[in-house]
């Protein structure tokens, strides 16, 4: 066998061989959740110096035209900054939980003002009338809320 003909061979056969392990791997791979695309259209607006989160229960839906940032249970959110201090709010699905494209739009905003925006986490609070350590007759949802912020650091 000529030499020349072997060592094509060896690169075909190794490049079939990665090429087949890559697509294995790929197919093999499962599908990252990502966060949503939180484009906030005035994040070069007025600064903000602080952050309330509250839940806005099913019945006292004012609660969300009053915010500057509101996010529903299907995760679109709405985005009317003010400046100064920033009042988001979370409608509260109608079982009383939050849904998990309400928290991935979250996480998303917290990101994007925390990275891009300097927002010190420090400066970001949970409202005393959604937290359920000062009301506990509160819905489920607030005590996710809280889990969910506790777990990710950004209140204590």
């Amino acid at each position: 066998m000529n030499p020349n003909n072997r060592n094509t061979r060896i690169v075909v056969a190794l490049v079939a061989a990665m090429t087949a392990g890559a697509a294995l791997l790929l197919w093999l791979e499962r599908p990252v959740a990502r966060l949503p695309a939180a484009s906030l259209i005035a994040a070069a607006g007025e600064p903000f110096d602080h952050m309330v989160i509250s839940l806005a229960p099913a019945e006292h839906i004012e609660q969300l035209a009053e915010a500057d940032c509101a996010i529903l249970p299907d995760g679109r959110f709405t985005w009317n900054p003010r400046g100064g201090q920033l009042r988001l709010a979370l409608a509260a699905a109608p079982d009383g939980r939050l849904d998990q494209a309400q928290v991935l739009s979250l996480l998303g905003i917290l990101g994007q003002l925390t990275t891009s925006r300097g927002l010190p986490v420090e400066s970001i609070s949970l409202a005393p009338e959604s937290d359920p350590r000062l009301k506990p007759d509160l819905p489920p949802a607030a005590f996710d809320l809280r889990a969910l912020l506790e777990k990710k650091g950004v209140i204590k």
